[in-house]
């Protein structure tokens, strides 16, 4: 009975082309598009369905590189392209062509009454023909077996090898229950629509009461807690997909990503470590174990993970977002802009990459390209503050660099003019010829016009993020090289309010007050640089006469040695006299004022770090 219900035929179709499948390649790198819908809408949740299973079985087999579903989508939408209705094979070859995509999986369905109709095709980029193709028509509760054995029937056909647990892995059915199924699907067709996390969480849960071992379901159910910052919920989802598979490794990779975004980095490690023993081959596991080394300090291991996860899927690219940072932590800027130049190729619109590019050239002193970069990520996000600071700080070293070449500039027109030719004639060729281009761009006409573009970029960095204090302390700068030193002040005190601890905002604005001889209040603001950072005035503390030479840091350590004889647990002066005593070089006084604060603060990482520190040296002596 069930036969006269499902008809399949296979159409299995080599090409001249298939030649590029037969090489030595170690990986294909297939695309997948979404199936067309020839029925009704109440339908449409089946093209989110079939295009998961696909994902899903591909994700298995190592030898395919699956291209980044995020990356493709932007491909396909700035192409104009919806479906797979839209490609022909004109489309097909655009496609690889912008991807690197070899083969593409796309195709039609129609649904009614239960009865599925399915054109399954797998595209090469190269001809723009079909590879492979199959049709199913029967029953839906035979789809899900019909898309696992095209799957292999296609991997079959390009020749790719499968290891037998991947075999395994690929022929397990993803659920048992197309009830389940169709609940599953709808969740991924309430994320395109952008529903409620309690809508697509619901659909679910649906999908769980249907099929309670529907692992796909319980780890997106996961995803959609966690993303929603309900932790422990998520968690819970993790731990019952343990419980029915103690192999499936995405639960460890989602117990991994709860304890990164919650700052817990080792058991993070350790989750993901769990992750990678089952699936070596999940490149999000090496990406976010990349990100978690280069925050713990651990810059060449979060360099190599990050490669890892490149190398297994080079279309994410927010792995080359962080691969660029960790190489500017380095200081290999020049291999950080080929990084990031990856990430911005990969999403157009990723500003944060745009802006890291724009840092990565201005670390080269490269500010025309800096400045390009930072005014694309301005357009992309106005309300970007880190970008516009940036843009000031360009500006500013732009400005710095072509005051300098004006100077060089002049110095050639003094050593070449009127420089003889071989014939005792006047020469016009000069190691100066030609370089007039170069004079003009260089050329400052009115300094107080980049000053002005100075201010005018930190202070919308600042109307966009209020707590940048970097903004508020450049904004103070800028005023004071435009003669305002009331404006400088009000931005110092900004300032100070955003960070008590920014010894040099102090720093500046005491020789504010001291220009307008309000020594008293300069004295109390020499006093907090030497609170915060003693090192300003150790190797100088005397003042000058205005102050009847008085020695600050003297002034400072006993005010804070009279605060510790009335309260030997005061963390603040402890940590002062300690800082004081350290900017000395007296390293025995020191280490005893650092012990003490750790015994009422053990917690102070600055602390023990610098306690370290003391002892190393001392070790020295």
């Amino acid at each position: 009975m069930k036969k006269s219900l499902s008809i399949r035929s296979i159409l299995i179709i080599f090409l001249f082309s298939l030649i590029h499948f037969v090489s030595a390649q170690s990986e294909r790198t297939v695309g997948v598009l979404e199936f067309y819908n020839e029925g009704g809408s109440t339908s449409a949740w089946l093209a989110k369905g079939i295009k998961e299973v696909i994902y899903d079985k591909l994700g298995e087999i190592s030898a395919v590189s699956v291209y980044e579903k995020e990356t493709l989508n932007r491909v396909l939408k700035k192409s104009g392209i919806h479906t797979s209705k839209s490609v022909d094979g004109k489309v097909a070859f655009s496609i690889g062509k912008q991807t690197g995509c070899e083969v593409l999986y796309l195709g039609s369905y129609k649904l009614q009454n239960n009865q599925v109709s399915v054109s399954f095709k797998m595209v090469s980029t190269y001809t723009g023909s079909p590879i492979f193709q199959d049709n199913y028509e029967g029953d839906l509760t035979g789809l899900l077996t019909f898309l696992t054995n095209a799957v292999k029937n296609g991997l079959s056909v390009m020749q790719v090898s499968i290891h037998p647990n991947e075999l395994r892995k690929i022929e397990l059915p993803l659920t048992t229950s197309m009830k389940a199924f169709e609940q599953y699907s709808q969740a991924y067709l309430e994320i395109d629509h952008r529903s409620p996390m309690e809508v697509i969480a619901g659909h679910f849960q649906r999908a769980l009461m249907e099929d309670p071992g529907f692992l796909e379901a319980q780890y997106n159910l996961g995803v959609i807690y966690y993303n929603s910052k309900f932790y422990d919920k998520a968690l819970a989802q993790f731990n019952a997909a343990i419980n029915t598979d103690s192999k499936f490794y995405k639960a460890y990779y989602g117990k991994g990503v709860i304890n990164y975004l919650q700052k817990e980095y080792l058991p993070a490690l350790r989750e993901f470590q769990k992750s990678l023993s089952i699936n070596p081959n999940h490149d999000r596991s090496y990406y976010y174990t990349g990100i978690i080394y280069t925050r713990i300090d651990s810059l060449n291991k979060g360099i190599h993970a990050l490669e890892k996860s490149i190398d297994l899927n080079p279309n994410y690219a927010p792995a080359h977002f962080e691969l660029g940072v960790a190489e500017m932590e380095r200081g290999w800027y020049k291999r950080a802009i080929t990084s990031l130049t990856k990430a911005t190729q990969l999403d157009p619109d990723f500003y944060r990459a745009i802006n890291a590019l724009g840092e990565a050239y201005y670390a080269l002193n490269l500010y025309e390209e800096a400045i390009i970069e930072f005014n694309k990520a301005i357009k992309l996000r106005p309300k970007y503050a880190t970008a516009h600071f940036n843009l000031g700080n360009s500006i500013y070293r732009r400005g710095a660099l072509a005051e300098i070449v004006d100077a060089f500039w002049s110095l050639l027109e003094v050593q070449y003019a009127g420089a003889s030719g071989t014939n005792g004639e006047s020469s016009n060729i000069t190691p100066i010829a030609g370089l007039e281009n170069l004079r003009e761009k260089s050329r400052i006409s009115d300094e107080s016009v980049i000053l002005r573009r100075m201010v005018s970029s930190y202070r919308i960095a600042l109307a966009y993020d209020q707590r940048f204090y970097e903004a508020s302390y450049n904004l103070a700068l800028t005023y004071e090289n435009l003669a305002n030193p009331d404006s400088a002040e009000f931005y110092y005190k900004l300032a100070i309010r955003q960070k008590p601890d920014l010894a040099q905002a102090h720093m500046r604005l005491g020789k504010i007050y001291e220009n307008r001889a309000n020594y008293r209040m300069a004295f109390n603001e020499y006093k907090e640089v030497v609170k915060y950072e003693p090192d300003y005035f150790s190797a100088n503390p005397k003042l000058g006469e205005p102050y009847r030479y008085v020695n600050i840091i003297e002034t400072v350590l006993n005010e804070n040695i009279a605060a510790l004889d009335r309260n030997p647990g005061d963390k603040a002066a402890l940590e002062v006299v300690g800082k004081i005593y350290l900017s000395l070089g007296r390293y025995g006084q020191a280490k005893e004022y650092y012990e003490k604060l750790l015994a009422v603060n053990p917690d102070n990482d600055i602390a023990q770090r610098t306690l370290k520190r003391i002892r190393r040296q001392l070790q020295k002596l």
